[in-house]
């Protein structure tokens, strides 16, 4: 039997779509000369194989066995990339590899889910997330020493024969994504790339399934409270919440729309729409957007407009004049003459506050946040989603929040025009009873 078709585990083949997505522009790539092509293309395929054999498996890998893997999976994603196109099977449902859609990924096909927003991101920040993507699914690998389970108000729980593993993982994560030293750039320096990545990605899904447990909008006794506190702060009725959106720096992406992401101010990022309580706790976070995304588009198709639409909350929520005005979104004056105008408009800058001095301290708190996030969008969505819930906990356990300023990303304003005429008037009038 030929070598290089022995049986891989779960773990080996994670960690070489690991490696070749670190790589894949030079494994691709061609240089100066057909010598120092085949040199950098070896030297990349060795540190890969290094990277396999760490796992410990048992058994050792040679790089034809590892070219011969990756030859493998690439073929099969290939044919099936095609067979979801074939318009003789009308497109119906077909059974993919076990890693189709992380190889597409790689190598930049379209997988066959018809999404919106970035690939592999539904729903308002729901990530496609399919136990292949994982870098080491649990449950497929026998040898894996733990099996993640996580409740939705309890900590991560590990069955681990060693008992501190657990403890080190999630140890591990926070360090990394409170520097961002915990990315595929600096494990490639370092070799690491399996062995940090691997508990990085491991326990970052984990703390990712958790969001539902963790940022919750609030319900109709919660908002009768909250309308309380926006009051109290900022003398603004009615509030339940106050949104904005930020822009996380992203690595430039290996995919056909990168440019997309590329966003006014001439860098890569996800565009992440926020919304927070007065405790400055995420209620709201959508993050899949590419940067060039407005944040008023992002807000109107998110399924919390379609809530207030349907007046299933009572109150309001406020947000800057990159937001149209409407009943349920209100927006300061561009231009105040009357009293009671530049009153709201002083009020409303108050309040207002609150979600910008949220994101200073999330984004402070997660260094990784305001430096370049080293992930594909898919995955860095998962992490901000991820430090969002961690942001949460950690008010919620009463952590101090970090020393910050705040964050002033400035909006390009919505023009009078566009605002809805109903919306503008509601806001005459609210301004003329309230202040």
């Amino acid at each position: 039997m030929d070598s290089r078709s022995c049986n891989f585990t779960a773990a080996e083949t994670n960690a070489l779509l690991e490696g070749v997505r670190s790589h894949y522009r030079t494994i691709v790539g061609s240089f100066n000369s057909a010598k120092d092509t085949n040199k950098k293309k070896n030297d990349v395929w060795i540190l890969i194989t290094e990277n396999v054999n760490a796992i410990g498996s048992g058994q050792r890998r040679t790089i034809d066995q590892i070219k011969w893997r990756w030859k493998n999976l690439k073929a099969r994603a290939t044919k099936d990339h095609a067979e979801a196109k074939n318009p003789q099977t009308g497109n119906k449902p077909f059974k993919r590899g076990d890693y189709t859609d992380v190889v597409l990924d790689i190598i930049g096909g379209e997988k066959s889910q018809a999404l919106h927003g970035i690939q592999g991101v539904a729903g308002d920040g729901e990530p496609w997330i399919e136990e292949e993507n994982l870098p080491v699914p649990p449950e497929a690998d026998p040898e894996s020493r733990v099996r993640r389970r996580a409740s939705t108000r309890g900590p991560i729980r590990q069955d681990v024969r060693n008992p501190t593993e657990g403890r080190y993982h999630s140890l591990l994560f926070p360090e990394g994504v409170r520097d961002g030293t915990v990315n595929g750039g600096e494990a490639q320096r370092f070799r690491l790339l399996v062995a940090v990545c691997k508990i990085v990605h491991k326990v970052r899904s984990a703390i990712y399934e958790l969001k539902k447990g963790f940022i919750k909008f609030p319900n109709a006794a919660e908002q009768a409270t909250y309308k309380v506190d926006f009051y109290e702060y900022g003398n603004f009725p009615g509030v339940i919440g106050c949104i904005d959106g930020c822009h996380i720096p992203i690595k430039f992406p290996s995919t056909a729309d990168a440019e997309e992401f590329r966003n006014r101010k001439n860098w890569f990022s996800i565009n992440v729409q926020g919304v927070c309580t007065p405790t400055m706790q995420f209620s709201n976070i959508v993050a899949r957007w590419k940067g060039s995304t407005h944040y008023s588009r992002i807000f109107h198709n998110s399924s919390l407009y379609g809530q207030f639409e349907t007046r299933q909350h009572s109150g309001i929520i406020l947000g800057d004049s990159g937001y149209a005005q409407t009943n349920f979104l209100f927006t300061p004056y561009l231009h105040p003459v009357r009293p009671e105008q530049q009153r709201y408009n002083q009020a409303h800058m108050l309040a207002r506050g609150l979600i910008e001095r949220m994101f200073g301290v999330w984004k402070n708190r997660f260094q990784c946040l305001p430096n370049t996030l080293w992930f594909e969008p898919r995955r860095c969505c998962i992490v901000i989603i991820a430090t969002a819930v961690l942001h949460n906990f950690l008010k919620q356990c009463g952590c101090p929040d970090p020393d910050i300023e705040d964050d002033d990303d400035q909006h390009v304003p919505i023009a009078e025009l566009a605002n809805d005429r109903n919306g503008l008037a509601y806001r005459d009038a609210f301004a003329l009873q309230h202040f």
